[in-house]
């Protein structure tokens, strides 16, 4: 399953302009419930993972260029007090496959409700993932309106509370 971005198709990492980091995204369910419904989700990925694999001591004398590992003293265990050797390695994600972190989402994706996943904007610095996806929540309403998935922003504005303090207001 591809994704859209502008009204072409990505389907591969070549396809993402170069130096992008993640991605805003917006999936689009249809005929929820089976009434021909459709509801959104509004969400952010990142497109690669940084971690560190250990180099063993024997490895390490092995290693072609040592000047490419990085070193940390141990603080723990029976290595207590020894250089320890990694190298920085970057893992593209499961962005291509992915769809979504919300439970209700998921689950009507496994009942076979059609989806469309769309690219809203790509996003060139960490920093700015969290504010895009928030703001993207926020301008369209996605916890005000009950035609989104999304439940809360932040983990700190939830839909429950917004939408009673609305229907409090009204009466």
């Amino acid at each position: 399953m591809s994704w859209t971005y502008n009204g072409e198709l990505i389907q591969s990492i070549e396809d993402v302009p170069e130096g992008a980091i993640g991605f805003i995204y917006n999936i689009v369910t249809y005929n929820v419930g089976g009434k021909g419904e459709a509801k959104e989700y509004i969400g952010s990925k990142v497109l690669f993972h940084d971690n560190k694999r250990l180099i063993k001591s024997k490895e390490y004398e092995k290693h072609p260029d040592k000047r490419t590992l990085r070193r940390y003293k141990s603080k723990r265990g029976k290595n207590k007090g020894e250089w320890m050797y990694y190298e920085d390695r970057k893992k593209e994600s499961d962005w291509m496959t992915y769809t979504g972190s919300n439970d209700k989402l998921n689950s009507d994706i496994a009942e076979g409700v059609g989806i469309t996943k769309y690219i809203l904007k790509f996003v060139f610095k960490e920093s700015h993932l969290l504010y895009e996806e928030t703001k993207a929540i926020f301008c369209t309403g996605a916890l005000e309106e009950e035609r989104f998935y999304n439940d809360h922003a932040l983990s700190r504005f939830f839909k429950k509370n917004i939408i009673q303090k609305t229907v409090d207001n009204l009466v």
